[in-house]
């Protein structure tokens, strides 16, 4: 840029498929060093960590590390450049980018849905499932273009349908949202979010993963290798998804999302919440947890005299982690705990 290295900036190395097998972000002089990668042909691109435009940031420069504060994002997204990797070889691929930054940026996410009516705001990676049905996503901003813009996922084994756009799902945001059909056959992975519009586009790296199946011939939503490695019989009245046979408090089905021992009362799913942020919209706390378990939000002011308050109603978590914000409180102390749910 301008004859510059530019520090900061993101370099993705994808496969074939569009999944993501490395990356880094580049040095203060503009050099960078991908770890070792499999001999083969890869797609490769740079482009910024987030937009300079925007206020709340997916991911920053601190995020990255403390050396990286002050990274350069004020720049476009190079094109895709087809790179060869030979065993014993050392690979350079160099890049040209050009100063500014495209007209809108993502900053939110919609997971994947099946339902049109059911808009969800999230601001962490999401998985999809090689359903070879139609599914939904989506991904928020105020400055998203409100026509005429594409969503993709990088790589192949994908089939796109209608796209619609939506302002004022959430207040300040604008939402777009594309149907999506991932075949049973496409490769799992960690892929990236675009959005294009005429010369403009914009990325969201690395936040989708395509999953893959497990095999559950009793039909529980159990994995059937799980099941046989913890229980004589695995489809025993003991190994069904909804059994508790330890008596710990959790189902097989959550012990087994958290990789715990069914059999085992000491082995559950730790409740910890792992970060509190108090901003404009009120306090944001964010807690690990087990996809299709509900949580009860409480708080008080004074630890020791006050007596716990209900905030809000039961959330039901749709991945490893959750976020809920509390708008009511944005000020005074206060003190929070989360509840799991039978």
């Amino acid at each position: 840029m301008s004859g510059k290295g530019v520090f900061g900036a993101v370099v993705i190395a994808e496969d074939e498929h569009g999944n993501i097998v490395q990356s880094t972000v580049t040095k203060p002089s503009g050099d960078y060093d991908i770890a070792p990668i499999p001999p083969g042909k890869y797609r490769m691109r740079v482009s910024p960590l987030h937009s300079p435009d925007a206020n709340q940031p997916l991911v920053r420069d601190i995020d990255i590390s403390i050396e990286h504060q002050g990274a350069e994002v004020n720049f476009r997204p190079s094109d895709a450049t087809d790179v060869t990797v030979t065993a014993g070889e050392t690979t350079d691929a160099d890049f040209s980018v050009r100063e500014g930054s495209p007209a809108f940026y993502i900053n939110a996410v919609r997971p994947a849905t099946t339902k049109e009516n059911v808009f969800e705001l999230a601001f962490e990676p999401f998985a999809i499932e090689r359903t070879g049905a139609k599914q939904l996503i989506g991904v928020y901003s105020p400055s998203l273009p409100t026509s005429s813009a594409k969503l993709r996922m990088t790589g192949d084994g994908l089939t796109y349908g209608k796209t619609t756009y939506d302002q004022g799902v959430f207040i300040g945001f604008n939402l777009i949202t594309v149907e999506i059909t991932v075949a049973k056959n496409a490769m799992p992975g960690v892929r990236s979010l675009f959005v294009e519009k005429g010369n403009d586009r914009s990325y969201l790296n690395g936040f989708v993963e395509i999953t893959s199946e497990t095999n559950d011939y009793d039909f529980d939503g159990v994995d059937d290798a799980w099941q046989r490695e913890h229980f004589p019989v695995f489809a025993s009245a003991a190994s069904r998804a909804e059994a508790d046979p330890d008596g710990d408090g959790y189902t097989n089905s959550e012990e087994h999302a958290a990789g715990n021992n069914p059999n085992d009362e000491s082995s559950f799913p730790q409740l910890e919440i792992n970060s509190i942020t108090v901003n404009e919209n009120g306090t944001t706390i964010q807690w690990d947890s087990l996809s299709g378990k509900r949580y009860q939000v409480w708080s008080k002011k004074d630890v020791a005299k006050a007596t716990w308050k209900k905030v809000g109603e039961p959330q039901t978590a749709r991945r490893a982690f959750t976020f809920f914000t509390d708008p009511s409180e944005r000020e005074e102390i206060q003190f929070y705990r989360v509840q799991a749910l039978p």
